[in-house]
């Protein structure tokens, strides 16, 4: 799948990383995750992309909160919570966000993940 490469692709360099991020991929993987609900594929593949660009730049962990990736991240859960790889990425990732930002624990919290 697009959002497993996407993710090997980011893990290779912060280069990578950033170009992708000022292409729009992170817009591009929460409408992949909201439009493949059902694929504990790609909500897994998308969340570990994800979380590789929010742990690289600050900017980026915005860029997914603001894009209703908490939401996002609170569906992939919700709609496969029986995956173990699913639940692992998304607290990952969900970890990732908190990480040193207040407004962000609190759209966390709102949204339900805790």
């Amino acid at each position: 799948h697009a959002c497993g490469g996407l993710a090997r692709f980011l893990a290779a360099s912060a280069e990578n990383t950033a170009t992708v991020a000022a292409s729009g991929g992170i817009t591009r993987l929460l409408k992949a995750m909201g439009m493949h609900r059902g694929s504990s594929e790609i909500q897994t593949e998308a969340c570990l992309a994800l979380c590789i660009l929010a742990d690289v730049d600050y900017t980026n962990k915005a860029r997914i909160v603001e894009g209703r990736g908490v939401i996002r991240i609170v569906d992939a859960m919700s709609d496969n919570e029986h995956d173990k790889r699913v639940q692992e990425q998304a607290c990952m990732l969900l970890t990732s966000l908190a990480i040193g930002d207040d407004d962000n624990r609190a759209e966390i919290i709102r949204a339900g993940a805790i």
